[in-house]
């Protein structure tokens, strides 16, 4: 296909020094991508790895840094403009931004998200060293990421529940949507026989990423509430069947519901329960798509079905958990034992290139799942 940029042919070498830090990074934020990235194919080894840790940036401006959404979003403007061609030469420039996020780091703040903070510029150098092409998709989803984060802030800040479903929808779309389609492009720049089937990965990418981002949120939903956060949506909970009015006559809100749940109200767990249902079958529709996405990777490319399908594993064991495990058990979060994880990766690994064989273990792990009502379609991005 002579239509397909071809990545290799503008790139700089990256030397071992450089590759060898950017892998102890992934450790250090990252195990579980540590551990998946290196199964993709060779070529995109170096470029998907810098574009995890440049959202781990994001990441870490948005989570870690004590700051008024003035100064948080002066700061995801300062990283976009060090992505810019004449910023990733600028060392200056991306020195100071570095310095500026460690400096506002507090003392709480993970030590792996210190050292990445540190090491920017060293990050910042392996991005200057991919094709202009890649240097392009690298920076369009960074750009989404920050926009969308920036509009979304005041929302977490203030405590409350996202307003709708469709809103949800958005939040993970900028967050985590905006990322599969990154991922996709550049497997489609690296590879002539998946830019074959750009047309029909892209959409199906955006339910890929939304998916792992609402696992995500179902399993920090209530250290979420503790921490005064909520990214769930209201009107997929039947908050008007509670029924305590508040002091002032008004209905109950999600946040106090929830509130409830923790403090053993029945109604309020059953109620929590009967929301979570119904987003955990969302979240499946969105996986479903995902497998979808998996099938139309050529065969022949057992990687980067391999670092799909981890994914996909350790979100359906989540989902399986959350589903089962009660209100109390899930207070600190929903973790998934090491022996499960290193089962992902195994079945994984022996299922990649046998297309009935994936889709007869992913359906043997969804037995139980709830899904998505009939005639609700999950509209992407």
């Amino acid at each position: 296909m002579n239509d397909v940029a071809q990545p290799g042919l503008d790139r700089q070498p990256i030397d071992e020094a450089a590759r060898a830090l950017q892998a102890r990074l992934l450790e250090v934020v990252s195990r579980t991508f540590a551990l998946t990235i290196p199964r993709l194919p060779i070529a995109l080894v170096d470029v998907v790895g810098n574009a995890y840790l440049l959202c781990r940036v994001v990441d870490t401006i948005e989570d870690e840094l004590p700051l008024d959404d003035e100064a948080r979003s002066a700061l995801y403007v300062r990283f976009n403009r060090c992505l810019q061609d004449d910023g990733l030469r600028d060392l200056v420039r991306v020195s100071a931004l570095s310095e500026d996020i460690v400096r506002l780091l507090p003392a709480s703040a993970p030590p792996g998200e210190r050292e990445l903070g540190e090491r920017i510029p060293q990050v910042l150098g392996v991005t200057a060293c991919f094709s202009a092409a890649e240097r392009d998709v690298l920076r369009r989803c960074v750009a989404v990421m920050t926009d969308g984060m920036s509009a979304f802030e005041t929302l977490a800040a203030s405590g409350q529940a996202l307003a709708d479903v469709s809103t949800l929808e958005r939040y993970c779309y900028h967050v985590a949507g905006c990322v599969g389609e990154m991922l996709t492009e550049l497997f489609c720049l690296h590879d002539p026989g998946v830019a074959r089937q750009r047309g029909e990965l892209m959409p199906l990418s955006v339910a890929f990423g939304n998916g792992l981002q609402l696992t995500n949120i179902l399993k920090d939903m209530w250290i979420d509430h503790q921490r005064g956060v909520c990214w769930l949506p209201a009107d997929a909970f039947d908050l008007a069947a509670y029924p305590h009015r508040l002091p002032d006559g008004g209905p109950i809100t999600l946040p106090q519901l929830m509130q409830r749940a923790l403090d053993d109200d029945r109604t309020a767990i059953r109620l929590m329960d009967a929301g979570t249902r119904v987003l955990i079958g969302r979240c499946r529709a969105y996986l479903d798509d995902a497998m979808r996405y998996v099938v139309r990777i050529p065969s022949s490319r057992r990687g980067l079905r391999v670092f799909c399908l981890w994914s996909i594993g350790l979100s359906v064991l989540t989902l399986r958990k959350i589903r089962r495990d009660p209100v109390a058990a899930r207070r600190n979060g929903t973790k998934i034992a090491r022996s499960s994880v290193k089962a992902t990766l195994a079945f994984s690994d022996a299922s990649a290139g046998y297309r009935h064989v994936m889709q007869t273990l992913y359906a043997g792990a969804c037995v139980g799942l709830p899904r998505a009502p009939d005639g609700v379609r999950v509209r992407l991005g």
